[in-house]
């Protein structure tokens, strides 16, 4: 019946909005047969590079794309998201990274993810990369650079794959400072979207209180404890086999591309395919195909050291070792 239903709607109204109709309709007979199971998840602290590898592992598979499930423009993620984030005394913004134990039950969150995970939600963000040709199949992978602290509980909810992107916090602290969209990232309140969840305190963070209230006065320094809370619990939770994700460091897939792809196929079992990924690698993936520009696979990981101050750089360098491993094994 309800397929029925999407049927009829297709024939309804202008041809302006025919293909608009067209994708939603398909995306909800797909999202009928879709299994979350078969869902891979890409999770990465902001500027990491997510964006860069969601492109690359949805032509492998190949799958479709959900883009930031839990960014404040998707509204039925906003329940999920931090109630008091004002701007200015006047302007409202909801952001978060929400956490949730391995194996907490929340159904209204397991309800919402399901639907991303199938791909039953319909969203002009979410869904930035649609088109005809990504209907090939009705598997999903999903990128979310606010979902690291989610990464267990989605591995034991769903069963599905986690790819944890890291990459150096001082080039996330330099690419942040430079684009327009980091500005709440640096912001004095930006802290407590960690320090205001009471089971993430109780869980991780009450050693680090202390030094979080009275040692963190720069925006690059709360960058860096941003990153290294949303790093740190996943990367301990695999340690301790809590679930298992595929780990990998952008440095690694931008200099040893073949290797990381390589594991990358073996993790998700699919044929290596290193024709689907080359010409990704040969651009960033956040410029617009009208700036693009062939930047060096060195300089995309170190061209921080030439644009960050030695006094930055050590900062940060401070930031992460206070968390210590396994942040400090990764980098520093």
């Amino acid at each position: 019946m309800a397929i029925t239903r999407q049927l009829q709607f297709l024939t309804r109204g202008s041809a302006e909005y025919g293909r608009r109709r067209v994708y939603d309709s398909l995306a909800f007979l797909y999202s009928q047969f879709a299994r979350p199971s078969d869902a891979v998840v890409i999770l990465g602290f902001p500027r990491s590079g997510t964006t860069f590898l969601v492109e690359a592992v949805s032509a492998l598979l190949p799958a479709r794309t959900m883009f930031e499930p839990l960014h404040h423009s998707v509204a039925p993620a906003r329940r999920f998201l931090h109630p008091h984030w004002f701007v200015n005394d006047t302007t409202r913004l909801q952001k978060g990274f929400p956490y949730r134990r391995p194996h907490e039950v929340d159904p209204l969150l397991s309800d919402f993810f399901q639907r991303i995970l199938t791909g039953a939600i319909n969203q002009s963000r979410l869904s930035r990369y649609r088109s005809l040709s990504s209907f090939r199949t009705k598997n999903i992978v999903v990128k979310e650079t606010r979902g690291t602290l989610l990464a267990s509980w989605l591995a034991n909810t769903f069963q599905v794959r986690i790819i944890l992107l890291i990459r150096n916090p001082i080039a996330v602290v330099e690419s942040v400072q430079r684009q327009r969209f980091g500005w709440w990232l640096q912001d004095a309140s930006f802290l407590s979207l960690f320090t205001d969840q009471e089971e993430l305190v109780e869980d991780w963070l009450t050693p680090f209180l202390p030094f979080l209230n009275s040692q963190i006065e720069t925006g690059a320094e709360r960058i860096a404890a941003g990153w290294s809370i949303a790093n740190m619990v996943p990367l301990i939770q695999a340690r301790e086999g809590i679930f298992s994700p595929l780990i990998i460091r952008y440095d690694d897939l931008v200099l040893e591309p073949e290797a990381t792809f390589r594991d990358i196929c073996e993790f998700l079992g699919v044929d290596y395919r290193w024709d689907l990924v080359e010409s990704m690698l040969k651009r960033p993936s956040t410029s617009t195909q009208k700036t693009r520009r062939d930047i060096s696979a060195r300089e995309r990981v170190f061209g921080w050291q030439n644009r960050v101050s030695e006094e930055v750089a050590d900062s940060v360098k401070r930031v992460v070792a206070t968390f210590g491993p396994p942040l400090t094994d990764y980098y520093f």
